[in-house]
């Protein structure tokens, strides 16, 4: 049985993150007819066992990024790695500072915003490294946007679960 955990789509190409529960490797789906029709596009990075999400950068198709769980045996928690492909996924390269769901900025794949439990980190070289922007002490967060134009305009907008909505004009300073 196969499970889709995340989907998105770039115009008429779609994908999706599918994970075997029987035990099977997960895999990107792609679907080139806004999701009529799929087919299995790659199977992911030796070492992940469930895609948790993926998603297509807005300034290209090929540029895709996702996250999800290692094998347990490998397991340092958090039991997340992220990986990344600039080819449409017909290679990837793991980004283990990838941990969840990321937002790429519309105008540059580069530059990233990352929410994991309670803070939310930025990225301006692909998820080779964060940095911490924002922190909470009392809750978590699990998801994210910035302006379009982050880092330059330092907004963001991210979702709690006791605050709500959490807006910062600077870059996470408060």
């Amino acid at each position: 049985t196969n499970i889709t955990t995340s989907a998105t789509r770039h115009g008429l190409l779609a994908y999706a993150a599918v994970r075997n529960s029987t035990g099977g490797p997960p895999s990107i789906y792609r679907s080139f007819d806004g999701g009529l029709n799929w087919a299995s596009a790659t199977v992911l990075p030796t070492g992940i066992f469930a895609a948790l999400s993926i998603r297509t950068a807005p300034t290209s198709s090929a540029v895709l990024y996702g996250s999800g769980e290692e094998f347990p045996q490998v397991c340092i928690d958090p039991c997340n790695d992220g990986f990344t492909t600039t080819n449409s996924g017909t290679s990837w390269t793991v980004r283990p500072s990838i941990i969840f769901q990321p937002w790429i900025s519309p105008s540059n794949a580069s530059v990233l915003l990352q929410p994991f439990l309670n803070s939310v980190s930025s990225s301006i070289n692909s998820g080779v490294a964060f940095t911490q922007r924002l922190s909470l002490t009392d809750s978590y967060f699990f998801d994210v946007a910035g302006h379009p134009n982050y880092p330059t305009t330092p907004t963001f907008y991210a979702s709690s679960v006791t605050r709500g909505i959490v807006k910062t004009s600077n870059d996470g300073v408060s």
